[in-house]
């Protein structure tokens, strides 16, 4: 550990863009100063694909004083793309991303988001046989995309998995889809006075018969993640998890309760101003427009509505649009650390936008670092996301003055 206080992380990714835009010495000189500035324990780092490069990455962040923990995405974005036949598959039988609400341009850059499913050999295997080659060279695994879709791939992508894995698998499933089909057309013919009136999305999907559904989504991320978190325990590193905030984790089947013993260390994504995947107010604003899209005689007001009172949010803004864009206060991060912590413990390490990323619209503000910190101050961890070569010194500093 090389600062004092609380542990602090950061998440480092070199993909196409950072290749093109700096130089390796500037990585190098940026990764050296961002530890010491900072006092990171450990980088989270996503391989560049260049061995040469990569180790070199690793060997100055130990340089630096902190451990290099390999940042593992595993059923989307894991280095090649899942097959159409491993892929999550709809109740209408569409599989890769759905259309209503669907963020729009995703799949445009380094990263897809196709998933495949949790039960799919093909990826398990692929995922086991990287952990066995990579992680021997890392301090820790940090297990990413450990998840079904989210509303950012359309409000279709919610309503997975129907493979033939997934139909074989749970006897109740054929039964599950046609509920699920059922629904659909509830919400195409509701009128915003019967939406006014349901309770929360989880009510709705247990009045629809699809309790069962929801639990064995959680019970299929949890089964494939405790496999892998094994793989990496055998090679004696630390396991760290990349979760959903605990308001909508369920949405992408992940269950706090039984990912937690999983990990040695857990990070909610408790994004409250980033505009990409994960990020609260995207995948609110993608909820809505899903379900706006679904519901033909439906408005955004009355949607946003329902999702605020579904996940915890009341005072949300009446539309998607001005959501995306204005974001969520950062005191929400420190409610849904609390939320997080009753289930994980000490364990709990959220994550905050501490960057100025071109590339997702994303200037964070020295006061807006400031609230995070002060809204998480009672986190034994924090996880400085991401990417840190876009993180400015000041924010740096900042941290780690708010980890004491």
């Amino acid at each position: 550990m090389t600062g004092g206080g609380k542990r602090l992380y950061a998440q480092l990714a070199i993909g196409r863009a950072e290749r093109q835009r700096f130089s390796a010495s500037h990585i190098f000189g940026t990764l050296e100063r961002a530890i010491r500035l900072a006092g990171l324990d450990a980088v989270l780092f996503w391989p560049s694909g260049d061995g040469t490069m990569d180790s070199q990455i690793r060997k100055r962040i130990r340089q630096a004083g902190a451990e290099a923990h390999l940042w593992l995405p595993v059923l989307a974005d894991a280095g090649t793309e899942p097959s159409e036949a491993d892929q999550t598959e709809d109740a209408w039988g569409g599989a890769g991303h759905g259309a209503s609400g669907r963020r729009a341009g995703l799949g445009a850059g380094d990263e897809s988001f196709l998933f495949a499913c949790p039960r799919s050999g093909a990826r398990m295997d692929a995922a086991r046989e990287r952990c066995r080659r990579e992680a021997p060279s890392y301090d820790g695994v940090f297990l990413d995309r450990v998840r079904y879709p989210s509303p950012a791939n359309g409000f279709e992508t919610l309503f997975t998995c129907f493979c033939p894995r997934c139909l074989e698998k749970e006897p109740d499933a054929p039964l599950w889809r046609q509920r699920v089909r059922e629904l659909r057309k509830r919400i195409e013919s509701a009128s915003n006075r019967d939406v006014d009136g349901w309770e929360t999305y989880d009510a709705l999907l247990d009045e629809s018969g699809l309790a069962g559904f929801r639990e064995s989504r959680c019970r299929a991320v949890a089964g494939m993640t405790g496999e892998l978190a094994a793989e990496v325990r055998a090679a004696g590193k630390a396991v760290g998890l990349d979760l959903f905030t605990p308001a909508i984790a369920p949405l992408v089947g992940q269950d706090y309760r039984l990912l937690a013993p999983l990990g040695d260390w857990v990070k909610p994504m408790s994004y409250c101003r980033a505009k990409g995947p994960a990020g609260m107010p995207l995948e609110l604003a993608c909820f809505v427009r899903g379900m706006t899209a679904w519901g033909r005689g439906l408005d955004e007001k009355t949607v946003m509505a329902f999702a605020g009172r579904s996940f915890g949010a009341p005072g949300l803004p009446g539309d998607a649009d001005s959501l995306e864009a204005h974001g969520l206060d950062e005191a929400v991060a420190g409610r849904e650390f609390r939320a997080a912590a009753a289930m994980a413990g000490d364990s709990t390490y959220p994550g905050f936008e501490c960057v100025r990323h071109p590339d997702f619209d994303l200037d964070m503000s020295m006061d807006g670092v400031a609230r995070y910190l002060r809204a998480l101050r009672d986190a034994p961890g924090l996880v400085l996301a991401w990417n840190l070569l876009y993180a400015p010194e000041e924010f740096l500093r900042l941290a780690a003055e708010g980890r004491q």
